[in-house]
């Protein structure tokens, strides 16, 4: 299955998965073999180079013939070139074309995010988090240029809620949001044990300064979940970095270039009141939660003028 999932693209993403459900039900068994077989440093050696995926990029950039094929349709609504397929809902009726860039688009995005689950389940074990440390899971992420394909802006996301075209920001969110999560888990097990964890952790983030200033500043016009996810997860990580350093360690010192930015975060999202009127939804499935609250919201107001109404 390890082999399925290095060399064989079409079913890597169901190679992964299985490996998952082994390191699960190994788990439960209290039988550590797979567990130890996965560690082997040759093999996870092998599946951490992976994460270094060129492909990725391209699933942010959809191809022209797909664009043109989407604008043939007769859609009225503007397409912004960043989009293009992450699902293939909707996409059946669209071409040849579209069909085959829905496909490309989800097959990479699967594959990364079952390879990321299999790496965030083998995380949330010392043993596991120590390996994939020596397998230079810090190194290799330094590597990957996807994770500098932010968006510039992810008022887009809110702007079309559609499942077959969704915007290069829900994408990225589908892209990124694993990777926070495994490096989250890393530091999470280690960082009372081995310090060494806090000075890679702190010197990836400094690598990527503008990407993670970027994120922190929040400088958007509008609110998203997908947005609130990504400052969750990342504001955790520098938070357990700079505390588990005391104050003084190297880790600490890279961490205190992001203290205006994080104060900036408070005050921003301390009060609820100030950001909730900006949330909006960036699928359908959140457009519809939203309705429902403010449906509800506005019954329980309804109903309270009706109280105050009634005679004593």
């Amino acid at each position: 299955m390890c082999r399925d999932a290095l060399d064989s693209p079409a079913i890597a993403s169901v190679a992964y998965a299985l490996l998952d459900a082994l390191v699960v039900q190994s788990s439960r068994a209290q039988s550590p073999a797979m567990l130890d077989l996965l560690l082997q440093p040759a093999r996870l050696s092998a599946i951490v180079a992976t994460l270094n995926d060129a492909d990725l990029a391209a699933t942010l950039r959809p191809d022209a013939r797909t664009l043109l094929v989407w604008q043939a349709c007769g859609k009225k609504k503007k397409v912004d070139s960043r989009w293009g397929p992450l699902t293939l809902a909707g996409a059946n009726a669209r071409g040849p074309a579209l069909r085959r860039g829905a496909a490309a688009s989800l097959d990479r995005l699967t594959v990364h995010e079952a390879r990321l689950s299999l790496l965030l389940r083998l995380a949330q074990t010392p043993a596991g988090a120590r390996a994939l440390v020596a397998a230079g899971l810090f190194g290799m992420l330094s590597k990957c240029h996807y994770i500098d394909l932010r968006p510039d802006d992810y008022a887009a996301a809110a702007a079309v809620v559609n499942d077959a075209i969704p915007s290069a920001s829900t994408r990225y969110h589908h892209m990124i949001m694993p990777v926070l999560r495994l490096i989250d888990a890393v530091v999470a097990e280690l960082h009372t044990s081995d310090r060494q964890v806090l000075v890679q952790a702190a010197e990836f983030f400094a690598a990527r300064r503008d990407w993670a200033l970027a994120m922190l500043r929040d400088r958007l016009p509008t609110v998203t979940v997908p947005t609130l996810e990504q400052l969750k997860v990342l504001t955790g990580i520098l938070a357990q970095v700079a505390a588990a350093d005391r104050g003084s360690g190297p880790a600490t010192a890279a961490t205190v270039q992001w203290r205006p930015a994080l104060l900036g975060l408070l005050g921003k999202y301390g009060a609820p009141r100030q950001w909730l009127p900006r949330l909006r939804p960036t699928t359908p499935a959140e457009e519809a939660r939203q309705q429902v609250a403010a449906n509800v919201a506005a019954g329980g107001k309804l109903d309270a003028r009706a109280r105050v109404a009634e005679p004593t």
